[in-house]
């Protein structure tokens, strides 16, 4: 059976809710846990690579944590906080989803082509304002309808 052959794509994940989830403890802390099925989206895509064994994706984060959370999951899981080429975070830029800027914030800082960024998220409204700022947005709720999406888009083998 012949390799079936990816075309590279911007990939934007939403992290709380698609990636992660949390405990509050009772010192008033948060323990960040990951949602393994889609961390196992985030590898697969990240594992693709391109002819010359570079990464085929560019992976980044679209969300509306603050900014202590943000640098609180790169204490508890650098590894998979590794995975991302860049980041857009609410806490640090001043903008939530579901507002147009921030989705523009995101184009415009790292020059992403709106025809192949796709944009997952677990809430409705935020995919939906991602469709209409021209990102792919696929509503994240289960997670193997995703990873069909992705081969259809061609983004997953």
């Amino acid at each position: 059976m012949p390799n079936q052959i990816c075309q590279p794509a911007n990939l934007v994940f939403d992290l709380m809710g698609v990636l992660f989830d949390y405990q509050v403890h009772d010192d008033g802390n948060r323990q960040y846990y990951p949602l393994q099925p889609g961390l196992e989206i985030l590898r697969e895509c990240a594992q693709q690579l391109n002819p010359n064994g570079q990464p085929l994706h560019q992976i980044y984060i679209l969300s509306n944590c603050s900014l202590r959370a943000y640098q609180t999951l790169l204490v508890q899981h650098p590894d998979i906080m590794a995975l991302f080429n860049g980041k857009v975070i609410s806490g640090e830029v001043g903008i939530k989803k579901p507002a147009p800027a921030i989705f523009q914030w995101l184009i415009t800082q790292y020059r992403l082509n709106y025809q192949r960024t796709i944009f997952i998220d677990d809430s409705l409204e935020n995919s939906e304002a991602g469709d209409r700022q021209g990102l792919i947005s696929l509503h994240y709720q289960n997670p193997e309808l995703i990873r069909q999406t992705l081969k259809i888009l061609q983004a997953l083998p």
